[in-house]
């Protein structure tokens, strides 16, 4: 595999040229590159991560440059995209982080694995009877998932005696390492919050999963992570491409941002027009390269339709008891420990906890405008809940929220409820003819009355899961922190500023 940073050689042939190095695009190359009688050119327009964001190796630091305020981002390794106003939320404009590098958003997401339902594939499977589809049952694409990854077993005696997780060996059947070049996980350093969590659920009735790999959802449970065991750091698709770099026939070209697909009399794509990136050395130019075969547009969720067509509640904890916060106060030695001994909090990718629920029938008796949630696959969830050890507020900067809390010597926990099927449909649009300008990115978020509607129910079952003895045992107070008052609640006299906790569900929704 060669690195460049242009292409020398201007028209320069590939029986395959991909664009975006992203996590399917990096996938693509290496795997279509085992082929040594094939070459294969892959276009990134970011650079290599390992130079220009080493930070995202550490899986403790997932929260940098991920929050949504727009000023948090970093250009080096984030496109920056922002939504357009979101009527959902308050009219708010959103950062929406992607990463611009070889790896793309798997290096800027919270490492958490998990494989859909069966029946999710068998609903997919029927959708496309009848076409050219190779097939998209579970059992077709299980050999696919099970290839790609290597899991390490937890080391309980770091992780601590009431913190061990479960699995299904059988989901992973890959044990050589140099073979799935995805690795799997689970961090040295447990928070007291996730075990807090697993409780929380138990006391409300909810089932402890064993394994959300083997076409379950559904129960509460430790998730492996995108780690690889051996050093703590975070484990990306770039990892595809460094098992390749023995392959003369693949070709990563960085700082190449395209500009252009170009198409024959037939419509058969031919060529692909980029433009160098203005990197410090090196003079912009336009470069033109030519397909044999086939051109894959692998730009992510957001570009590649572009170029086809040209907050969670938290309460404050008792720091005697759990005191996640001194983290940012002790971040230099716990740098130290992670990097010398893949020890401590920063081995931890904050996330390590789920849950997932079913909505039941008198949810949807209740609030018809979720209907469409019924022609889901039965085994699939409608709610997933996320642990995070720290204040999440509105997603804003979590790492400049949490440092302010941390030097008053308050710590925090925040649950999210995540809906797993939005009924909102947004839309991306372009704002110009030019693919250097980002198009216009609408997420629609909470514009379904269903969505709506599932949401109030989210934030209900939150507080109720925040209300069990479990968690009131690490808790301060009796009080929400954030965002305390808020229109699920119905009241005929003002509400305090931060509102008591109700015992079991609040009054009915607006």
């Amino acid at each position: 595999m060669v690195y460049l940073l242009k292409l020398v050689a201007i028209g320069a042939s590939y029986d395959y040229i991909i664009v975006g190095a992203g996590t399917s695009g990096a996938t693509l190359a290496a795997r279509l590159a085992e082929d040594p009688s094939i070459t294969v050119a892959l276009l990134e327009a970011g650079g290599d991560t390992a130079a220009n964001n080493p930070q995202a190796y550490i899986p403790g630091n997932d929260e940098l440059n991920v929050g949504a305020d727009p000023t948090d981002t970093n250009p080096t390794n984030d496109w920056g995209f922002v939504t357009v106003p979101q009527t959902g939320a308050k009219n708010r404009t959103v950062h929406y982080s992607r990463g611009k590098t070889v790896g793309g958003t798997s290096h800027k997401n919270f490492m958490i694995y998990q494989r859909p339902t069966v029946k999710s594939f068998e609903y997919w499977s029927n959708a496309t009877r009848g076409s050219d589809s190779p097939g998209w049952s579970w059992e077709d694409v299980l050999p696919y998932f099970t290839k790609s990854v290597v899991i390490s077993p937890p080391d309980n005696k770091l992780r601590g005696a009431n913190k061990k997780p479960t699995y299904n060996s059988a989901a992973y059947p890959e044990t050589d390492p140099t073979k799935a070049p995805l690795h799997l996980a689970y961090p040295n350093f447990s928070y007291d919050y996730s075990h807090t969590m697993n409780q929380a659920f138990n006391e409300l009735g909810y089932p402890n999963s064993t394994d959300f790999n083997s076409g379950t959802l559904n129960g509460v449970g430790y998730t492996p992570s995108t780690i690889r065991h051996s050093d703590g750091h975070r484990s990306t698709s770039q990892f595809y491409l460094d098992n390749a770099r023995s392959r003369s026939n693949l070709v990563v070209i960085t700082h190449a941002l395209v500009k252009k697909v170009i198409f024959d009399k037939d419509n058969n794509a031919v060529a692909v027009t980029y433009s160098t990136l203005a990197v410090p050395g090196v003079d912009a130019d336009v470069v033109t390269v030519n397909a044999k075969r086939e051109i894959i547009i692998s730009a992510g969720a957001f570009q590649s339709p572009q170029l086809h067509v040209f907050f969670s509640p938290a309460v404050e904890i008792n720091p005697s008891i759990y005191t996640p916060g001194t983290l940012l106060k002790e971040l230099p030695v716990a740098t130290v420990n992670f990097t010398l001994n893949n020890l401590g909090a920063l081995t931890n990718p904050l996330s390590e906890m789920l849950g997932w629920q079913q909505l039941n029938s008198t949810f949807f008796r209740e609030n018809p405008s979720a209907s469409e949630l019924q022609r889901y696959p039965d085994d699939w969830p409608h709610l997933e809940y996320i642990a995070a050890p720290g204040y999440v507020g509105n997603f804003g900067n979590l790492v400049a929220s949490n440092l302010g809390f941390s030097l008053q010597n308050r710590s925090f926990y925040s649950m999210l409820a995540t809906l797993v099927a939005p009924l909102s449909r947004g839309s991306i649009t372009l704002a110009s003819a030019d693919s250097a300008d980002a198009p216009l990115i609408d997420p629609a978020w909470l514009t379904s009355p269903g969505d709506q509607a599932v949401a109030v129910e989210a934030y209900r079952k939150v507080r109720r899961l925040l209300n069990t003895p479990a968690f009131k045992a690490t808790r301060i107070n009796d009080v929400e922190f954030y965002p305390a008052v808020c229109s699920v609640f119905v009241s005929s006299t003002p509400l305090p500023s931060r509102p008591s906790l109700p015992a079991t569900r609040s009054q009915p929704a607006t």
